[in-house]
């Protein structure tokens, strides 16, 4: 029998933190990556971050839950282009099967294309709008990532 040693990590850091700072770093590097093999070579990202709401002009329709608070949201536009990427971050008292299971069958009713799937993210598109939600099991709940990107 092997007994594993269980790794103590500080209060303030988590897996869904580092996990967090993945995929912004996946998402801007696509992005980028994207904006730039196009040859544009104007200015910077524009982001604009709040706490305890939704940034102007959050697309809701992509939160399957009333009443959400989000602990933190943000638009990341690309200059050059019209394409906005928003993110929002809140906790659910819903398990995380019980999310995914709720976003695959709002995408498979709506004719969306679920492009990766796990217990714990999906990632879907339609037409030229990709949608993500991460979720990750906290105390007090479920904390849940959604990301929106209108290209």
């Amino acid at each position: 029998m092997v007994r594993r040693k269980k790794v103590e990590t500080p209060s303030n850091f988590s897996e869904f933190n580092v996990a967090l700072v993945v995929l912004a770093l996946i998402l801007v590097a696509g992005g980028a990556y994207y904006y730039f093999s196009r040859n544009l070579n104007s200015g910077e990202l524009n982001a604009n971050r709040v706490d305890g709401e939704f940034v102007p002009g959050f697309p809701k329709e992509y939160m399957l839950e009333s009443g959400i608070v989000p602990e933190e949201s943000a638009l990341i536009t690309f200059p050059g282009d019209s394409s906005k990427l928003w993110n929002a971050s809140y906790i659910s008292k819903l398990s995380p099967e019980n999310i995914i299971r709720s976003y695959e069958s709002l995408f498979a009713f709506t004719g969306w294309e679920i492009t990766q799937k796990t217990s714990s993210f999906i990632y879907a598109r339609l037409g030229k709008t990709d949608v993500s939600a991460k979720v990750e099991v906290e105390s007090g709940g479920t904390r849940v990532l959604v990301s929106v990107l209108n290209k």
